[in-house]
């Protein structure tokens, strides 16, 4: 059974993502203090709380998010209130805070669905919030040219969260900032995330939505295994990869490329996380 993403639909995302702002970041001319260094803080059409905090970091890690999302992670609870109450209460405040200019939103996918991102303005407040932290950089506007799989990625991570209570998820936007070891693997090879298994095993996270040249394949497979190998005495560094990919092409490449480092590869095809029409719920 062919498994490839449909390249006609997979254009047809990429070339419809619909931008409704002007993309240079609105700067407030607002004292430096105004915002102090307290959890609680009053803005003009909200008061900012711990989750309003949580709901930003993740977005700001994340590049973007649909309300799903953001309902699906920080609004569930274990009480019988409805899906659609949730639903309803998680926009309310994702509107609140976009109108106070914590975030920004655009159409996307046929403008089917409304993303959110992470403003200057927000990034400042967690930073004073959290001055411990190496925040990531809000992005300025949404890419079309990587907006399906940085989506798909979103939608990989909750899944992987909820069904198999992987942790610590580490994105590839705070990978590329921090020097060190994943510097190694070249530009545009780290991966798209570093996560913890429910056994506190660390994996390194790969998603693949289209085929790539055999050789970048190759290349990245080597790098890994010579990371695994450096350091199989290390409990930080993790001793597995984890594929997930979209087409059967790139399936049956990584596991050809892989074969002689079975223990080191987990690869799977993204049909059994049913995330095909993720993108237009």
């Amino acid at each position: 059974m062919k498994t490839q993403i449909n390249d006609q639909i997979k254009n047809r995302l990429i070339n419809t993502v619909q931008t409704e702002f002007n993309v240079e970041n609105i700067l407030l001319n607002q004292p430096a203090n105004i915002y102090k260094k307290q959890k609680t803080q009053i803005l003009k059409n909200i008061i900012l709380t711990e989750r309003d905090y949580e709901v930003l970091k993740f977005i700001l890690d994340m590049k973007f998010s649909s309300i799903h999302e953001v309902n699906e992670k920080y609004f569930k609870s274990s009480n019988s209130i409805c899906s659609e109450v949730r639903n309803s209460y998680a926009l309310k405040r994702m509107s609140k805070l976009e109108k106070d200019g914590l975030l920004k939103s655009t159409r996307a996918f046929d403008a089917t669905k409304r993303l959110y991102f992470v403003t200057q303005k927000a990034y400042k407040i967690l930073t004073q919030i959290y001055p411990d932290q190496n925040l990531i950089r809000p992005i300025r506007n949404i890419d079309g040219r990587t907006v399906v799989h940085d989506y798909y990625l979103l939608r990989l991570r909750l899944k992987l969260e909820s069904e198999f209570k992987i942790k610590s998820w580490i994105s590839d936007r705070r990978l590329k900032v921090e020097n060190g070891l994943y510097s190694r693997l070249g530009e545009g090879n780290t991966p798209d995330a570093i996560y913890c298994d429910y056994l506190n095993q660390p994996f390194a996270f790969e998603l693949e939505i289209s085929v790539k040249a055999k050789s970048r394949y190759q290349d990245k497979i080597k790098k890994y295994v010579q990371i695994i190998r450096e350091h199989r005495n290390s409990l930080e560094v993790f001793k597995k990869v984890h594929y997930i990919v979209f087409s059967d092409v790139t399936y049956k490449h990584l596991v050809e490329y892989t074969n002689l480092y079975k223990d080191f590869f987990k690869i799977e095809m993204a049909t059994a996380y049913n995330l095909e029409n993720g993108v237009f719920v």
